[in-house]
Parts: structure tokens; C-alpha cells; sequence
């Protein structure tokens, strides 16, 4: 995509059942087939009823007692499949027949919306983002694409850089809890105030920002002396 990563691949390899396991540590099956047992992933609702087949006991049955009994325990909802015989097309189950009163109390909220956080006037928003080549972690590792890495720089308002004494080019200092962070700085009068850019570059060490959102006082943000 116009990030650069993979979208989709042809598979390489077609898993399947092991040769050992299909054959029982014997020969494996006689059997020509056109294609390789085991090699589509099962269905969740197929899986749930193979681990209830293999888990039952009768000593449990008699009792009444079987995984899905359990598994009620937890999830009320899938309790009223212990009897139920699946369809080829399997089971749905509908979130409004779930029965809320049962659930503990922190997943029985309602999902709320809070307003958006504010940043301080003092302060600058940090927001860290990915470029296409030098943030990716795996092409990180890669020689070539090092080659073509832009180098790491951090993008803030004009107006804002020179509140901090600032201008593009220098290097500048960003003062964290969790350490220092050192980068190259790039102004733009073309983007929104109050927000520090910063991309997750392998040479920036922008692991020590903690998580979001995260809020640079002004007087934490200086130019580098040599």
C-alpha cells in the first residue's frame, strides 16, 4: 500500500494434518486426494464442539456437568448451547440475547463516550507516526532500504518552534519521563499548532514517550548544545 507493507501474499506452505498423526504412527492412509487433510482452518463453533465431544466424560454427563456447563459459568450467553446439536451452518448468537444482569459489573457498562482530552496551553501534544521506509520494524533491519531512509526529524508549527527558541534544522532536546529524546527538528506553517510530530524511527529512541496521549510542557523542549 502507499505505506509500503505487504497487503496480501500467495502462501508458501499449505500446513495440514502431521503424517504421523493422520497414519496413527503407522503408514499414513492409502488415500490419493487432490488435497491436503487438515489444511483449512476449522470454524470456531466446529472447534468448540470437537474440545465438548473430546472433554466430556460419562462420569461428568450423569452429574450434569460438561464444558459447556463451564464454560457457562463465565459466559451466561453460551450456556444455552450445552443441548444444542449444530447445524452444518453453525450457531449465531446475537449480542441482545446476551443476559447483562449476570455479567460482572465492569463488563455490564454500557460503553461510554467521554469528550476529548485537552491539550494544556503550556504543553504540546505528542504524536508519533510511521514513514515508509526507516519505522517498519522488520525493514529496519534491511541494508537496502536504509539506503533510501530519509533521516529522522520531528515536525512542529513555526509559531511554536520559535516559542521554544527554535528554528528548522537545529537539533533539538525533548525532555521525557521515561529519557531524553534527541532528533533534528522541521517546521511547517502548514500544520496544526500545538502538536510535536514525531516518527518511530529506528535511530530515534521514541520508546522512552510514554503511552498516549502525551503532553510536552514547552519548557521541557530545547535546542541542542554541542
Amino acid at each position: 500500500n502507499h505505506e509500503g507493507r505487504l497487503q496480501y501474499a500467495e502462501p508458501v506452505h499449505h500446513g495440514g494434518i502431521p503424517i504421523g498423526q493422520a497414519g496413527g504412527g503407522s503408514h499414513p492412509p492409502r488415500i490419493y486426494r487432490g488435497d491436503i487433510p487438515g489444511d483449512v482452518p476449522k470454524a470456531a463453533w466446529i472447534m468448540l464442539a470437537e474440545l465438548a465431544r473430546m472433554l466430556s466424560t460419562p462420569n461428568l454427563e450423569i452429574l450434569g456437568v460438561g464444558p459447556w456447563s463451564l464454560i457457562g459459568e463465565e459466559l451466561p450467553v453460551l450456556k444455552k448451547l450445552e443441548k444444542v446439536s449444530f447445524p452444518p451452518e453453525g450457531v449465531r448468537i446475537l449480542p441482545d440475547e446476551m443476559d447483562v444482569g449476570t455479567l460482572p459489573a465492569s463488563e455490564s457498562k454500557a460503553h461510554s463516550w467521554s469528550e476529548p482530552s485537552v491539550c494544556p496551553r503550556d504543553a504540546l501534544e505528542l504524536l508519533l507516526t510511521d514513514w515508509t521506509f526507516g519505522t517498519e520494524e522488520l525493514s529496519s533491519c534491511s541494508e537496502a532500504l536504509q539506503r533510501v531512509e530519509k533521516e529522522p526529524c520531528a515536525f512542529m508549527h513555526m509559531e511554536d518552534a520559535m516559542r521554544v527558541g527554535c528554528n528548522s534544522g537545529d537539533r533539538i532536546v525533548i525532555d521525557l519521563e521515561g529519557g531524553k529524546v534527541h532528533v533534528a527538528l522541521s517546521t511547517a506553517d502548514r500544520m496544526a499548532k500545538g502538536v510535536l510530530i514525531l516518527p518511530r524511527h529506528r535511530r530515534v529512541d521514541w520508546r522512552n514517550i510514554p503511552e498516549a496521549p502525551c503532553y510536552v510542557p514547552f519548557d521541557r523542549i530545547r535546542k541542542e548544545t554541542s
